[in-house]
C-alpha cells in the first residue's frame, strides 16, 4: 500500500512506497525506479533494505502506470528525461530525512531512476549514490561531490559502457562495477534480462558501500 508523503507544487499528492525496520532505523534509502514504474521488484528492494535495517523510500514517479512493455517505458522515459523528475526526488528525500534521526541518506536508482539519483545527488542532498545501469551521460554534474558506485551491464545499448566509464572518470569519487554477460535491468527478478548471479554481486556491494557511507561500518 502506498503512502502519502508530499504535496508537489502543482498541488498533487506524492504517493511513495515505504518499507520500514524493526526498530530505530539505523539511516535512510530513497529508492527510485525505472521507467517501467513502481513495480513489485522495487518494493522488495525496499524490503530487503528495511531488513538492513534502513528506512526505504520509492516514490512513484509515474502515479499508477506499471508496465511490462520496452517500448511503453522507453516512450514513458523519452517524455520523462531525469531532470523533469528532480522536484519529486528532492520531495521524497525530505520526506525521508525528516523521519530519520540518524540525518543520513543514501540514494539509490535503476535505469531512468539511477540517472535521477545521480541528479538529485547533484543539488546538494544525500550522503551517498548508487546507480544501477543508469546516467544522465553525458551531462555534466559540477556539484556532485557524493561518493557515486555505479553497476553497469556489458552489454548494454541505452548505457555504453565506453561513453559512461568516461563519465565517471569526471566524478571526484566514483567506482564504476561493469558485469559480463548481462544485459540492461539485469537486477530486477521480473525482467527477461535478470541475472541472478549478477544481481546478488551487485545488491552485496551496494549493502556495503551503504553501510560504509551512511553507517561508518566497513
Amino acid at each position: 500500500m502506498l503512502e502519502t508523503i508530499a504535496a508537489l507544487e502543482s498541488g498533487a499528492p506524492l504517493h511513495a512506497y515505504i518499507a520500514r525496520p524493526e526498530g530505530r532505523a539505523r539511516a535512510g534509502v530513497l529508492v527510485l525506479h525505472t521507467a517501467f514504474g513502481l513495480r513489485d521488484d522495487f518494493r522488495r528492494y525496499c524490503d530487503d533494505l528495511a531488513q538492513e535495517g534502513f528506512l526505504a523510500c520509492a516514490p512513484d514517479l509515474f502515479p499508477g502506470q506499471v508496465t511490462d512493455s520496452w517500448q511503453e517505458a522507453e516512450a514513458r522515459a523519452a517524455a520523462n528525461p531525469s531532470w523533469t523528475l528532480v522536484p519529486k526526488a528532492v520531495a521524497a528525500f525530505h520526506w525521508l530525512y525528516n523521519q530519520n534521526p540518524s540525518g543520513q541518506i543514501g540514494l539509490v536508482g535503476f535505469s531512468l531512476g539511477g540517472a535521477l539519483a545521480l541528479r538529485t545527488a547533484n543539488t546538494g542532498i544525500g550522503q551517498a549514490v548508487v546507480t544501477y545501469y543508469g546516467s544522465p551521460c553525458p551531462d555534466p554534474l559540477p556539484n556532485l561531490q557524493r561518493p557515486v558506485l555505479g553497476h553497469f551491464a556489458a552489454d548494454d545499448p541505452f548505457e555504453p559502457v565506453n561513453q559512461v566509464a568516461a563519465w565517471f572518470r569526471g566524478l571526484p569519487e566514483a567506482e564504476m562495477r561493469v558485469y559480463p554477460g548481462v544485459r540492461h535491468c539485469f537486477a530486477e527478478p521480473s525482467m527477461d534480462s535478470y541475472d541472478a548471479t549478477a544481481a546478488a554481486m551487485a545488491r552485496a556491494g551496494t549493502l556495503a558501500f551503504l553501510k560504509e557511507h551512511l553507517l561508518g561500518l566497513r
